[in-house]
Parts: structure tokens; C-alpha cells; sequence
């Protein structure tokens, strides 16, 4: 009869112990070593926010990252549709100003002469837009959810500069206006605040050709250049 006891005893502690390791492993979220080693888990999440069918506006403020004797800011219009989940077609329209900025000013003051400068005025494109990504952020009280997006397409890009008569000293300086299609690309990520409207970060990256500047008479020849810009905008889509 001890025996038996004895027995019973010695089971109920190993089941006790037995029964608390496997409670510590469930609480552990992270670490699933219940797995084989080359099992792999996927969490599949719905969409809070679909894209599918979804016609957007968005307005937004640019920061210009290539002007160097300038201070280039502007405004930015995108319209768009998302075919699917995935793609969209967009327009985006951008507008620039642009100012001497203190590089210019002191080569000017001091060196009584003007640098060579071509600064943006304005650019129109269309592209293919692709969300392959989403996901959202976590935080104490609130989940904010987003997408991240690449585009590329063509696009018609007008500038001014003053390479015909920067290399004159008799000329005083004159800015032309150019004109040329070139690409654009681009990628972003869209913050979704509730359905209808999105705050966008996107960086925008331009190529085109332009002419060098004309020195005694002769031009120097078309070479690829390239401009970028930050954009800060709040979306509306329906």
C-alpha cells in the first residue's frame, strides 16, 4: 500500500512539473520551439483600408534637394486610380519658386560674377504605380496602418538657366526657359488616418537632358542631369 502511495505521489509532482513547462512555453509568443526547425509560420492579416477601385487626390508641400545657388520650394498635385490592390495610374503636377540663396548672393558680392544655374520651374508626369507592400505600426493606444508604394513613367520637365549668357561678362545674366521629356521615379509611403484620408511622404527623382553652357558662340552638348524632391501631402481618396 506505502509503495502505491509512494507512486502516486511521484506521478502527480512529474505531471505538476510537466504541466508548468508547458504553461511558461505558451506564454512565450516569440519563441515557438513546439516547431520543427525548418517549419516556418505566416500570419495572414486582412486589409483594414483596401486600395482596390479607389480614386485619390492628394495636395502637398516639396522641399527641392538639387537646386545649389537656390532655395527651391513648391506645391504638388497628384490625382490617381488604383486598378487593383496593387497598381495605379497617377498624374502628378509640380510648381516651384525658387530665390538666390546665400551661396549665390556672397559669389555675386565678392567675386562680382554669377555662377551657372538652371533651377526648376515646373513638371508634369504620368505613372505606374506599385504597392506591393503594407503593414501597420503598433502603438500604445493606436495602430496606424500604411503602404508603401514605387512608381515610374515619363515626364515633361521645364526649367531655366542662364547658360547663354553666363559665360558673357558683357551680357547681363538672362534665364531661358527649357523644355524636355525625361523620367521620373519615385517611392513613398502612405499613412492611412482613418478611411478617406492619408498623410504621404514621397521621394521624387527626375532625369532629362539639357543643354551646357554656350561659350563663344558655341554650345556645350546635351547631357543627362537629374533633380530630386521631398513631398510632404495629405491625401483624399474615394
Amino acid at each position: 500500500m506505502a509503495k502505491k502511495v509512494s507512486t502516486f505521489l511521484l506521478l502527480t509532482i512529474f505531471n505538476a512539473m510537466t504541466l508548468g513547462e508547458v504553461k511558461a512555453e505558451e506564454k512565450d509568443l516569440y519563441k515557438f520551439l513546439w516547431l520543427d526547425p525548418d517549419k516556418s509560420v505566416y500570419v495572414l492579416q486582412n486589409k483594414m483600408f483596401p486600395k482596390r477601385g479607389t480614386t485619390y487626390m492628394e495636395l502637398g508641400y516639396l522641399s527641392h534637394l538639387s537646386a545649389e545657388y537656390q532655395d527651391t520650394t513648391g506645391a504638388s498635385l497628384k490625382v490617381g486610380h488604383f486598378l487593383n490592390e496593387q497598381w495605379a495610374i497617377e498624374l502628378m503636377f509640380r510648381k516651384y519658386s525658387n530665390s538666390d540663396n546665400d551661396a549665390l548672393t556672397s559669389i555675386r558680392e565678392i567675386n562680382q560674377t554669377v555662377p551657372f544655374v538652371r533651377r526648376p520651374l515646373q513638371s508634369t508626369s504620368l505613372l505606374a504605380k506599385w504597392s506591393p507592400f503594407y503593414g501597420k505600426i503598433n502603438t500604445f493606444n493606436k495602430i496606424f496602418y500604411f503602404d508603401w508604394h514605387f512608381a515610374a513613367g515619363p515626364s515633361l520637365i521645364e526649367t531655366e538657366s542662364n547658360a547663354k549668357t553666363v559665360a558673357d561678362p558683357n551680357s547681363d545674366t538672362r534665364y531661358d526657359s527649357e523644355s524636355t521629356i525625361g523620367a521620373t521615379v519615385k517611392t513613398g509611403v502612405r499613412f492611412h488616418l482613418n478611411k478617406n484620408w492619408q498623410i504621404n511622404i514621397d521621394y521624387v527623382k527626375d532625369f532629362y537632358q539639357a543643354p551646357g553652357v554656350l561659350v563663344d558662340g558655341v554650345q556645350r552638348p546635351d547631357k543627362w542631369r537629374n533633380q530630386s524632391d521631398v513631398i510632404f501631402s495629405i491625401g483624399f481618396s474615394f
